[in-house]
């Protein structure tokens, strides 16, 4: 079995940028039956923070279909969700292969899903979940290599099971060097797959705020660029600075930019750039069957 795959940087103009996804084109039905275990494998030999595989559903044409399956896979698990890869994909779709339709609808583990290609960019439309407040002051074994005079607050969303502390300067955000094995044996009172710490911009800053993003229960210690937070990052900031619309950064190695816009308390709007870095083919053995 041939399967194209595009190598797309994420949330960045910049080539070695952004956060590296993935896009891998499962063509028709035989080849939408590429077993689990074999995407699962695919994903791990490739190694990046996620690999997306996508299949038109409506018409088996890529530069016709509206409507695609996308599943998001770690080197580890499938995850729920994911921005990056979902961004990538848009732009796979919409750039690289030619499809005019401004609207792509994929259908996912977190429900339909919409990607935009406007003016160079990719906008997508992503599901908010409640955020519910916490009180980490008397849980700090949680949180490695963090003292409980830099944390401001902190809210945990149960839907994504993503923990969000807020810190108090970009110095705090910027030095944190977490042990993962530490985070791992961690006895926080909720299920965990993600931290994000996040600080509010200076003044002179062209960003609202910043954020990282950490998820060693998913195989992926730092994440350089992350959707999927946004979703908890930005409602959260929405309510400290009262507005609904922010320009942020995440301050990983690679680093990475979004515009994010709160549209009501369901919906969210991310926008972000991508850019190409590798196109070919992956030459799978076997997988005749849906079982293998």
């Amino acid at each position: 079995m041939k399967i194209p795959v595009y190598y797309i940087d994420a949330f960045t103009k910049t080539q070695f940028k952004g956060n590296p996804a993935a896009v891998c084109l499962i063509n028709n039905v035989k080849d939408s039956k590429l077993s689990f275990v074999k995407r699962q494998a695919i994903a791990n030999e490739i190694n990046f923070a996620e690999t997306a595989f996508v299949t038109p559903i409506d018409i088996p044409d890529w530069k016709k279909a509206t409507k695609f399956k996308l599943q998001w896979f770690t080197p580890e698990v499938e995850v729920n969700l994911c921005g990056h890869a979902t961004l990538a994909t848009g732009f796979v779709l919409s750039v690289m292969l030619g499809n005019p339709s401004k609207v792509l609808s994929f259908e996912t583990k977190s429900g339909e899903l919409n990607t935009i290609y406007d003016n160079g960019q990719i906008q997508m439309i992503f599901p908010i979940s409640k955020n519910i407040v916490i009180d980490l002051k008397e849980e700090l074994d949680v949180i490695d290599n963090l003292a409980s005079k830099e944390i401001l607050s902190a809210v945990y969303n149960s839907s994504l099971q993503y923990l969000l502390i807020e810190v108090k300067s970009k110095e705090v955000l910027t030095q944190f060097s977490p042990n993962p094995s530490n985070l791992l044996s961690c006895s926080f009172k909720f299920p965990l797959s993600g931290l994000i710490l996040t600080c509010k911009g200076e003044l002179s800053s062209d960003f609202d705020f910043y954020f990282r993003f950490f998820a060693p229960w998913m195989g992926i210690l730092e994440d350089p660029v992350t959707g999927s937070a946004a979703t908890v990052v930005g409602p959260f900031w929405k309510k400290k600075l009262k507005k609904n619309k922010f320009t942020t950064k995440q301050l990983s190695r690679r680093t990475g930019t979004m515009i994010l816009e709160i549209i009501d308390e369901n919906q969210i709007k991310i926008i972000g750039h991508a850019t190409k870095v590798l196109e070919g083919t992956l030459n799978i053995n076997g997988d005749k069957h849906a079982n293998l």
